[in-house]
């Protein structure tokens, strides 16, 4: 459910992102999904603002989602993040470059001629 956009450079969900789920519950959505959030942005860099990532700013992360909870919550709807540790070889290469990681040296799924480092 979660289109891009809706977070800052500092990996918070913006003002934009809140109200995109906000106007979802207050349609009745019972449950929704934040789409992907990345647990870390050192190992695989990302882009940025191209997905929520918790650790780079904790306090605007916590703040914002604590805010966009209750409010999703007072619609009566549930809100589930989703955690990622990554892409791996199945990368998106305008997101993530060719910074790929992989459980060992084996070819990028998209980009042949790349090796995922390990």
């Amino acid at each position: 459910m979660g289109p891009g956009g809706l977070c800052n450079s500092d990996g918070s969900f913006n003002e934009k992102g809140e109200e995109f789920y906000v106007e979802r519950a207050k349609g009745g959505t019972g449950l929704i999904m934040t789409g992907v959030t990345m647990v870390e942005n050192d190992i695989e860099k990302c882009a940025l603002p191209s997905m929520p990532c918790p650790t780079l700013n904790p306090l605007n992360f916590i703040t914002r989602g604590k805010s966009m909870t209750e409010r999703v919550h007072a619609y009566g709807s549930k809100i589930f993040l989703q955690l990622s540790a990554g892409f791996g070889r199945v990368s998106i290469p305008s997101i993530v470059g060719k910074t790929a990681v992989g459980p060992s040296a084996i070819p990028h799924r998209f980009l042949k001629d790349v090796v995922c480092r390990e």
